[in-house]
């Protein structure tokens, strides 16, 4: 899959495209080609085996993505200058036998999210547990990671912050209990912190610009209907009357998936 993402560098070229190549016959790594000039393109990362996924920051002056360790095989979040090419690993994965990828920076650009699965190598017995979101301080050194609730058992992938940093949303695959987790580090007034909108369609969905709202598909009634209707949510409703408002209908031969705002 080739992933492109639109940002501007002032102190370079202006507007220009950052995207993973070559497509095949080699290692993606992370380019970047002025939207004007795409022949002037070049070369921003350089791993071996290749980069797994990345994000551009808010202000398009740096780029968070996933490489795998050639030794070690784990992959790590690391955060490249976009104008100087420096490049600094934030997390310390690999030494704790973790696999990190799906980098999503805050628009305040101080925490980068991502997605973090314990392997277990060496415990004996033990497989690999559940990827989780995990956060990464960049605010100083040395950087710290830590997970993103108090409850580091919350299963969850695919993080999404809202435009204003203000919360942030992922998809839990909990067995038992699938669906939508969306967190806010302000609450306001009766708004609870941490909320789980059931859903088995296995997509987060898309936040509106102030995190206040989230459309987000769910599966139709039915047994074997996997068309998907999307629902609305007003996360600062009062907590008592915290409802979904369903969108579009809800029609088998009809597949809403996804909404933007």
């Amino acid at each position: 899959t080739i992933v492109l993402a639109v940002l501007s560098d002032p102190g370079r070229q202006g507007a220009m495209i950052a995207y993973l190549a070559p497509y095949t016959g080699g290692s993606p790594n992370i380019w970047v080609a002025p939207v004007d000039d795409p022949e002037n393109a070049q070369q921003l990362s350089d791993v071996t085996i290749g980069v797994f996924d990345f994000d551009v920051s808010a202000n398009g002056k740096f780029i968070a993505y996933a490489a795998r360790d050639g030794e070690s095989l784990f992959n790590d979040i690391y955060v490249v200058n976009i104008q100087t090419g420096q490049t600094e690993r934030i997390t310390s994965c690999q030494e704790e036998e973790a696999d990190c990828t799906t980098p999503a920076f805050r628009a305040t650009g101080d925490l980068i999210a991502y997605a973090r699965v314990d392997t277990n190598i060496s415990v004996p017995g033990v497989g690999p547990g559940a990827q989780r979101i995990w956060l990464a301080d960049i605010r100083q050194k040395p950087y710290v990671s830590q997970p993103l609730s108090g409850n580091s058992q919350i299963i969850g992938h695919s993080p999404q912050w809202s435009a204003d940093g203000r919360s942030i949303v992922f998809f839990s695959s909990d067995i038992g209990n699938p669906g939508v987790m969306f967190y806010t580090y302000a609450p306001q007034i009766g708004q609870q912190s941490l909320l789980l909108l059931p859903s088995e369609a296995g997509d987060i969905g898309t936040l509106s610009a102030d995190g206040s709202k989230l459309v987000y598909p769910v599966f139709g009634d039915g047994i074997n209907n996997f068309n998907r209707v999307l629902q609305l949510i007003d996360t600062t409703s009062p907590s008592d009357n915290l409802e979904p408002i369903t969108l579009t209908l809800d029609d088998p031969s009809i597949d809403d998936a996804t909404a933007d705002f």
